[in-house]
């Protein structure tokens, strides 16, 4: 009997695909890509238009707001990215995918609908659970359905399909508020429709994804243990290898990174807007011109960054990556004034670092993870980095209110700055050990 031969991988561009993914699941990756973040981040980009027009919020009190809602979420997100990875290496990708974005979805649609902070709290756990799954099923289908040789280049391609997803949410829907008031909708009412059309985006997520994506015959080919089992060996993994210690700690910071930018940028500059007379949505929308910046330099750096992180150390680029982003930090704190055009050079750097953190810890996490138990080990990784948001997000919006509008990006100089010591220490020792032979 000739034995079956299985079919060539199949090559995107410059990518090789996993055996087994075609064209159509590569495509329902790049649109997942589009979708995933600037899906989720998009809550911090409108939130401050909710609280002031639909909630009337004080403006002295709405960084604590902000900061605890944020905070709350990442310790719902903590505690379900701790088996989404596991479950996703039982029950498939797919499955938990196409959830992530039903929850979220739902969340977008309850959430103007609030008329208090504790009705506010209890929509966005709905948004959370969503926001449990969403990440790590991202960073699992990029490692899943891309081979070693090439995945830099593939995470590369999908941060940059992700920037573009990013820079419509700044471009277009932060302004839709601004538009619908202009159009003579009442604050509250344009506020409510933005969320909406959110919902709306969600759910046709979630239906594309459920018919592109692969479903959960995709695997290793391995007897996988039950959730539990999966959950212990991802922290074993992490325990027992330097490298992935350090990714998963890089983690920690850079998602921190991102959400603080995101979520105290907007608040920042829609409170100066309005305290020079601008309309909320207005103001949201001067607010949505810094975050154009910050995504366009991420749409033209990603994946240049993939090709560039497949020829270099990585524990190296992210050390570098980090000083970036704290240089970035301190320039917005130091400047102060983010509707000035000095801003900008600092928004750039600190994009550039930030993109950087984000394909080369996906990448340095698929290069040393074990292929068993990958889903757990990415939900470690998620998990650190949920914690990550959630001191920062709390700590930073106390100190929005107590210290000044500028503190949490001081802050995040720090955080950066730890992680900058510990890829030299990583580095050195590594060295270290080679010359000795170990």
């Amino acid at each position: 009997m000739v034995p079956e031969i299985a079919p060539a991988p199949r090559k995107l561009g410059p990518v090789l695909l996993s055996p087994g993914i075609g064209y159509g699941n590569a495509a329902a990756s790049i649109y997942a890509s589009l979708t995933s973040v600037s899906l989720l981040i998009y809550l911090g980009f409108v939130q401050p238009y909710l609280l002031t027009e639909v909630l009337r919020i004080p403006l002295e009190n709405q960084g604590s707001v902000t900061g605890r809602l944020a905070s709350l979420q990442e310790v719902i997100v903590i505690v379900f990215m701790c088996f989404v990875g596991a479950l996703s290496d039982q029950w498939g990708r797919r499955l938990v995918y196409v959830a992530g974005f039903v929850f979220i979805g739902a969340g977008y649609f309850l959430y103007p609908l609030a008329d208090t902070i504790a009705q506010l709290t209890i929509f966005r756990i709905a948004f959370a659970v969503g926001a449990a799954c969403i990440p790590v099923m991202l960073s699992a289908i990029l490692i899943d359905y891309s081979q070693p040789a090439s995945r830099g280049k593939w995470i590369g391609i999908s941060n940059t399909v992700g920037s573009i997803g990013i820079m419509f949410m700044t471009l277009v829907m932060v302004r839709v508020p601004s538009w619908l008031e202009g159009r003579g909708l009442a604050g509250e009412l344009a506020g409510r429709y933005t969320f909406w059309v959110a919902s709306g985006l969600c759910f046709l997520a979630a239906t594309i994804l459920l018919l592109g994506l692969k479903g959960r015959r995709f695997d290793t080919g391995e007897t996988k243990p039950n959730p539990f089992s999966t959950v212990l060996a991802g922290l074993k993994a992490v325990a027992g290898n330097r490298k992935l210690a350090f990714a998963c700690g890089t983690a920690f910071v850079g998602r921190g990174d991102l959400v603080i930018f995101g979520a105290f940028i907007p608040l920042w500059a829609t409170q100066l807007g309005l305290q020079a007379g601008l309309s909320t949505g207005e103001a949201l929308g001067r607010a949505g011109i810094l975050l154009f910046v910050h995504q366009i330099t991420i749409t033209l750096a990603a994946y240049v960054s993939g090709h560039f992180i497949d020829r270099f150390d990585k524990v190296r680029v992210l050390g570098v990556s980090f000083a970036m982003a704290a240089i970035g930090y301190f320039g917005i704190w130091l400047i102060a004034d983010p509707f000035g055009i000095a801003i900008v050079g600092a928004i750039v750097i600190l994009a550039l670092g930030e993109v950087t953190i984000t394909v080369a810890g996906n990448a340095l996490v698929g290069e040393e993870a074990p292929g068993v138990s990958r889903g757990a080990v990415l939900g470690v990784f998620g998990v650190l980095g949920a914690i990550g948001i959630a001191v920062a997000t709390f700590v930073g919006g106390e100190i929005f209110d107590a210290v000044g509008r500028t503190a949490p990006f001081l802050m995040m100089v720090l955080f950066n700055s730890m992680i900058v010591v510990w890829a030299a220490y990583l580095f050195v020792t590594q060295r270290a050990l080679r010359r000795a032979g170990r």
